[in-house]
């Protein structure tokens, strides 16, 4: 999976993505490759966040083999949840 980056957010910050406050931090495609190594890190705090990104209507552009989605962050964190991700699919 490939998220485009269309926020402006710095290395250091991205970075500091696994700690409890970062991921409203820094931008949602950022905050998607944050989520999925959270969950695998840290499964009770990747549930914690989860409720507060579930209902998003933000959308990122995320990539499939050669073909570009448009999708909500919603819609990609239940991709996240299914661990469709973290499995390289």
């Amino acid at each position: 999976m490939y998220v485009s980056d269309a926020g402006k957010s710095s290395e250091p910050e991205a970075a500091g993505a696994a700690s409890a406050s970062a991921p409203r931090s820094i931008s949602f495609p950022q905050q998607s490759y944050a989520l999925v190594g959270i969950r695998a890190l840290n499964p009770s705090q990747y549930k914690e966040l989860l409720r507060s990104f579930r209902d998003s209507k933000e959308e990122v552009v995320t990539q499939k083999g050669c073909i570009e989605l448009h999708e909500s962050l919603a819609e990609v964190l239940k991709h996240i949840e299914a661990g469709e991700y973290s499995r390289g699919k």
